[in-house]
């Protein structure tokens, strides 16, 4: 785990560092990815789930930002338990470490979009498990294009090869 966030801090110290000392915080709080009647009501609300595998055998894990209740942080905890199931049950060390994360907008108005929330909850993933998404699959996204053809140049290269705006579900690899 720690050469991940090395590899994550792009070769600077204080990067590194700081990621270091957020997944610290992150596995020694014992809330975290704790399975409890909450966490359970939350997902079977399905507003993220396990999809199977993909056709290079990654988890595929669907989350849908329309049905999340934003008005408590319980989510975050019932996307980590299901993050966790994933990578303790679905993967295999150096064959399958990583997975497919697909987010399903359900077209949503970009008014709508709750753009902030899901790039914290994509932060949060990212400190707890680190380079863990192969793909960012963004479904459903019509009036996207234009925002994304911005924020797009605003990314490491890296980043912005991870993320696809599919045109249908045949789509998803």
């Amino acid at each position: 785990m720690i050469l991940k966030h090395i590899y994550a801090g792009k070769n600077s110290f204080e990067k590194t560092v700081e990621r270091l000392v957020d997944a610290y915080a992150f596995l020694s709080n014992p809330q975290m990815a704790r399975y409890t009647y909450q966490t359970e009501e939350d997902l079977q609300k399905g507003f993220a789930y396990t999809f199977g595998y993909s056709r290079n055998f990654r988890p595929v894990v669907y989350i849908r930002p329309d049905l999340i209740d934003f008005s408590n942080d319980n989510y975050y905890n019932s996307i980590y338990v299901l993050f966790y199931v994933c990578q303790r049950y679905r993967m295999v060390p150096y064959y399958c470490e990583k997975l497919h994360l697909v987010i399903d907008l359900n077209h949503m108005w970009v008014s709508e979009i709750p753009i902030t929330k899901i790039y914290d909850i994509l932060q949060k993933i990212n400190v707890g498990y680190c380079e863990n998404a192969e793909k960012i699959f963004v479904l459903n996204a019509s009036g996207l294009g234009t925002i994304w053809f911005f924020v797009k140049r605003l990314m490491r290269e890296e980043a912005r090869k991870r993320v696809v705006f599919p045109e249908k579900m045949s789509d998803l690899d």
